[in-house]
């Protein structure tokens, strides 16, 4: 093992093996990946802190299989930010030392819940995920999701899409931190029952993979217990590709394998944060609760 030492801010500890091949297809190094979280931190800092983080690691690459880790490990320095929710102590990444020693430990992708910490019970984000299953491709995810952003407008909603780093599409509505993990889970069932309607051949709310078609509606990824890839965050795939926020207007022309680790940092020089609007814009959902059973 090769290690250095580096100083990230006020802090200096050790970081190992920069020159590992953690992307053997495309030869991207753990030196990169570092250097790809550390030069997008500004912009997801604000997105991430006083979420406890979940993370997967692939220490030997990804073409192993990774592992889940949510608990803080026991050989983390007294000064990373931590949080302890349901008796599980989380490391947050409140700032960007915290961001590059947690990446150390090959973490490639960043997990998140829809609820900060102290409101584990009040989400202040709903997420529309929509999961392709072929046949169905990422063309057909967007014709969804317009249909969604449509009934969003109707009911007074503002929603904001990003790619999910894989196939499918999240579409991240900010709202007051007032409800209940059922209140938002029952709305995004709501609406995963009338895109059923309109688009019979091609959305479904099936759960059990093996009888899925179409693009999966999945409202129960609305729960406490749940976990979304982060903004920005890197997907232990083959292209290297991120979730990444995207406008509506360049929706239709996304190809999402060429949001990656390359291009992401340099779009995000070109068009900034275009989730910035997520971190401050909390929606009532008291007239829609109102207008729609739920």
């Amino acid at each position: 093992m090769t290690r250095q030492i580096v100083k990230v801010g006020d802090q200096e500890f050790f970081i190992s093996n920069l020159d590992k091949i953690l992307w053997p297809n495309l030869s991207i190094t753990k030196g990169q990946l570092l250097e790809y979280y550390a030069t997008i931190s500004p912009f997801a800092l604000k997105h991430w802190m006083k979420r406890p983080t979940t993370v997967i690691r692939y220490p030997h690459g990804i073409n192993q299989t990774g592992f889940f880790q949510k608990n803080c490990p026991n050989f983390a320095p007294e000064w990373i930010s931590k949080a302890t929710v349901n008796s599980i102590e989380y490391v947050l990444c409140n700032d960007l030392p915290s961001i590059i020693w947690l990446i150390n430990q090959a973490a490639i992708e960043l997990h998140f819940p829809l609820y900060q910490v102290g409101q584990p019970e009040n989400p202040d984000l709903i997420v529309i995920d929509l999961d392709p299953t072929p046949p169905c491709g990422f063309q057909d995810v967007v014709e969804v999701a317009f249909y969604i952003k449509e009934i969003l407008f109707e009911l007074g909603l503002q929603g904001f899409p990003k790619t999910s780093g894989a196939t499918g599409l999240h579409i991240f509505l900010p709202i007051e931190p007032k409800y209940t993990f059922q209140q938002t889970s029952g709305f995004v069932g709501f609406i995963g029952k009338l895109l059923q309607q309109v688009f019979p051949d091609k959305v479904t709310t099936e759960r059990l993979i093996k009888n899925r078609r179409g693009i999966y509606v999945d409202h129960l990824q609305n729960s406490a217990s749940r976990t979304m890839a982060g903004v920005y965050s890197l997907r232990a795939l083959p292209n290297a590709t991120v979730s990444t926020p995207v406008t509506w207007e360049e929706l239709p022309m996304i190809d999402p394998t060429d949001l990656n680790i390359f291009s992401v940092p340099q779009r995000l020089v070109k068009v900034g944060d275009l989730f910035a609007d997520v971190i401050t814009k909390q929606q009532s959902l008291d007239l829609v609760f109102e207008r729609i059973p739920v």
